[in-house]
């Protein structure tokens, strides 16, 4: 895959395309209960996560620079999660780029879901001809909202979102301009 292709590195974390080496790193993730907390967690097995490792990989040929993206600390290469920014649905569904984000508790109040959601941000606005970018979580999941809130985004609505009521964030190009 062509790195030109990829969000920047921040001071902490380098982003990089899925590959299937992810695939456990992924799985044990997936299963915290504590990261799925807010989500509704499929049942998931090394064999579905290898499966969405190849679908993200998909997602990248079609939408170049769009996508999820494997995060790791740059001074150790250790996994960390992944971010994203890539359609909120299916895009025959809907037009709407989100960033994303899900980590490993133990780099959580860190600052780091902060520091990646903004520079995503700033990713999208200047390499792609957005008008908005948005951010959907679960309106108990305050530190969710508060990196949303960080990255620069604001409150909009709440919405059913996967028969679930979510909160739905957005930031407006000429927010981010001005």
């Amino acid at each position: 895959m062509d790195s030109l292709l990829l969000p920047p590195a921040t001071a902490r974390v380098r982003l990089r395309h899925f590959e299937l080496r992810d695939a456990p790193d992924l799985l044990r993730m997936d299963t915290d209960p504590e990261v799925m907390r807010y989500l509704e967690p499929p049942d998931y097995t090394l064999e579905k996560e290898e499966m969405i490792v190849g679908k993200v990989r998909e997602y990248y040929e079609r939408f170049p620079g769009y996508g999820a993206f494997s995060a790791e600390l740059i001074d150790t290469g250790q996994y960390i999660g992944w971010f994203s920014l890539k359609h909120m649905l299916p895009p025959e569904q809907c037009d709407d780029i989100e960033i994303g984000y899900r980590m490993l508790p133990e780099f959580w109040g860190q600052g780091i879901a902060t520091e990646v959601a903004t520079s995503l941000v700033h990713y999208g606005f200047t390499n792609f001809p957005l008008e908005f970018i948005c951010g959907v979580t679960h309106p108990d999941h305050i530190a969710s909202q508060r990196v949303l809130e960080k990255a620069g985004m604001s409150f909009r609505k709440q919405f059913n979102f996967y028969n679930h009521t979510h909160n739905y964030y957005s930031i407006l190009r000429e927010a981010f301009e001005g």
